[in-house]
Protein backbone atom coordinates (compact mmCIF):
# COMPACT_ATOMS: atom_id res chain seq x y z
CA UNK A 1 0.00 0.00 0.00
CA UNK A 2 0.96 3.31 -0.95
CA UNK A 3 2.76 5.85 1.84
CA UNK A 4 -0.26 8.72 2.32
CA UNK A 5 2.79 11.31 0.84
CA UNK A 6 2.41 9.20 -1.86
CA UNK A 7 -1.17 8.72 -2.69
CA UNK A 8 -1.23 12.59 -2.07
CA UNK A 9 1.20 13.00 -5.01
CA UNK A 10 -0.12 10.44 -7.45
CA UNK A 11 -3.09 12.19 -6.97
CA UNK A 12 -2.02 15.44 -7.29
CA UNK A 13 -0.42 14.61 -10.45
CA UNK A 14 -3.32 13.32 -11.79
CA UNK A 15 -5.30 16.44 -11.48
CA UNK A 16 -8.12 14.40 -10.33
CA UNK A 17 -8.84 15.06 -6.74
CA UNK A 18 -8.44 17.22 -4.18
CA UNK A 19 -7.61 16.97 -0.48
CA UNK A 20 -10.72 15.89 0.93
CA UNK A 21 -11.30 13.26 -1.63
CA UNK A 22 -7.79 11.90 -1.27
CA UNK A 23 -8.36 11.86 2.48
CA UNK A 24 -11.55 9.75 2.33
CA UNK A 25 -9.95 7.68 -0.59
CA UNK A 26 -7.49 6.79 1.97
CA UNK A 27 -9.93 6.02 4.62
CA UNK A 28 -11.50 4.03 2.44
CA UNK A 29 -8.38 1.96 1.63
CA UNK A 30 -7.48 1.72 5.26
CA UNK A 31 -11.03 0.62 6.62
CA UNK A 32 -11.24 -2.36 3.56
CA UNK A 33 -7.84 -3.38 4.36
CA UNK A 34 -8.85 -3.72 8.11
CA UNK A 35 -11.79 -5.48 7.17
CA UNK A 36 -9.71 -8.00 4.61
CA UNK A 37 -8.31 -9.05 8.09
CA UNK A 38 -10.80 -8.91 10.17
CA UNK A 39 -12.44 -11.45 7.37
CA UNK A 40 -9.10 -14.08 7.17
CA UNK A 41 -9.06 -13.80 10.87
CA UNK A 42 -12.15 -14.93 11.49
CA UNK A 43 -12.00 -17.46 8.51
CA UNK A 44 -9.28 -19.04 10.29
CA UNK A 45 -10.62 -18.81 14.08
CA UNK A 46 -13.41 -20.81 12.84
CA UNK A 47 -11.17 -23.35 10.59
CA UNK A 48 -9.72 -23.95 13.93
CA UNK A 49 -12.33 -24.48 15.83
CA UNK A 50 -13.64 -27.19 13.14
CA UNK A 51 -10.45 -28.91 13.33
CA UNK A 52 -10.46 -28.99 17.36
CA UNK A 53 -14.04 -30.11 17.33
CA UNK A 54 -12.84 -33.63 15.11
CA UNK A 55 -10.58 -34.39 17.68
CA UNK A 56 -12.63 -36.41 19.61
CA UNK A 57 -12.53 -38.68 16.15
CA UNK A 58 -9.99 -41.23 15.72
CA UNK A 59 -7.33 -41.61 13.02
CA UNK A 60 -6.36 -39.40 10.31
CA UNK A 61 -8.88 -36.49 9.22
CA UNK A 62 -9.21 -34.89 5.77
CA UNK A 63 -10.67 -31.74 5.63
CA UNK A 64 -11.81 -29.81 1.79
CA UNK A 65 -11.25 -26.39 1.85
CA UNK A 66 -12.85 -24.95 -1.26
CA UNK A 67 -12.14 -20.98 -0.99
CA UNK A 68 -10.60 -18.35 -3.30
CA UNK A 69 -7.73 -17.67 -0.94
CA UNK A 70 -7.12 -16.20 2.59
CA UNK A 71 -4.88 -13.18 2.25
CA UNK A 72 -1.46 -13.49 4.44
CA UNK A 73 -0.85 -10.19 4.57
CA UNK A 74 -1.01 -9.14 7.75
CA UNK A 75 1.42 -10.53 11.28
CA UNK A 76 -2.05 -11.07 13.01
CA UNK A 77 -3.10 -13.28 9.66
CA UNK A 78 -0.16 -15.52 9.78
CA UNK A 79 -0.16 -15.96 13.54
CA UNK A 80 -3.96 -16.89 13.28
CA UNK A 81 -2.33 -19.18 10.32
CA UNK A 82 0.36 -20.54 11.99
CA UNK A 83 -2.54 -21.51 15.22
CA UNK A 84 -4.82 -23.59 12.71
CA UNK A 85 -1.49 -25.45 11.27
CA UNK A 86 -0.25 -26.33 14.66
CA UNK A 87 -3.93 -27.67 15.61
CA UNK A 88 -4.64 -29.70 12.49
CA UNK A 89 -1.35 -31.17 13.28
CA UNK A 90 -2.01 -31.86 16.71
CA UNK A 91 -5.49 -33.43 15.56
CA UNK A 92 -4.20 -35.23 12.49
CA UNK A 93 -6.25 -33.17 10.18
CA UNK A 94 -5.18 -32.51 6.56
CA UNK A 95 -6.44 -30.19 4.55
CA UNK A 96 -7.22 -30.50 0.96
CA UNK A 97 -7.64 -26.96 -0.54
CA UNK A 98 -9.57 -26.26 -4.04
CA UNK A 99 -9.38 -23.08 -5.48
CA UNK A 100 -13.10 -21.63 -5.79
CA UNK A 101 -11.91 -19.56 -8.79
CA UNK A 102 -11.31 -22.66 -10.99
CA UNK A 103 -8.07 -23.58 -13.08
CA UNK A 104 -5.72 -20.68 -14.31
CA UNK A 105 -5.88 -19.89 -18.08
CA UNK A 106 -2.29 -21.09 -18.27
CA UNK A 107 -2.42 -23.64 -16.05
CA UNK A 108 -1.15 -26.83 -17.57
CA UNK A 109 -0.33 -26.00 -21.80
CA UNK A 110 0.66 -23.15 -23.76
CA UNK A 111 -1.93 -23.43 -26.77
CA UNK A 112 1.17 -23.05 -29.27
CA UNK A 113 3.27 -25.46 -28.34
CA UNK A 114 3.07 -29.52 -27.61
CA UNK A 115 5.20 -29.27 -23.98
CA UNK A 116 3.78 -28.75 -20.72
CA UNK A 117 5.21 -26.22 -18.45
CA UNK A 118 5.20 -28.43 -15.11
CA UNK A 119 6.44 -25.41 -12.86
CA UNK A 120 2.89 -23.15 -14.28
CA UNK A 121 1.10 -26.41 -13.64
CA UNK A 122 1.88 -26.07 -10.20
CA UNK A 123 1.48 -22.54 -9.62
CA UNK A 124 -1.99 -22.93 -10.95
CA UNK A 125 -3.49 -25.77 -8.71
CA UNK A 126 -1.87 -24.16 -5.75
CA UNK A 127 -4.24 -21.98 -3.35
CA UNK A 128 -2.33 -18.45 -3.47
CA UNK A 129 -3.97 -17.83 -0.09
CA UNK A 130 -2.90 -20.86 1.61
CA UNK A 131 0.83 -20.72 0.96
CA UNK A 132 2.18 -22.96 3.96
CA UNK A 133 1.28 -26.76 4.02
CA UNK A 134 -1.18 -28.12 7.18
CA UNK A 135 0.63 -31.13 7.65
Amino acid sequence: MMMDAEARYAASELGRADDNTIDDALRTIDMLGKQREEDANLTLRVLRDFVTSLSGLPGRKALVYVSDGIPLDETSTKAAFRRLAEASNAHQVTFYTIDARGPSQDAAMDATSSQTDTTRFVNAIANPGLTEALQ
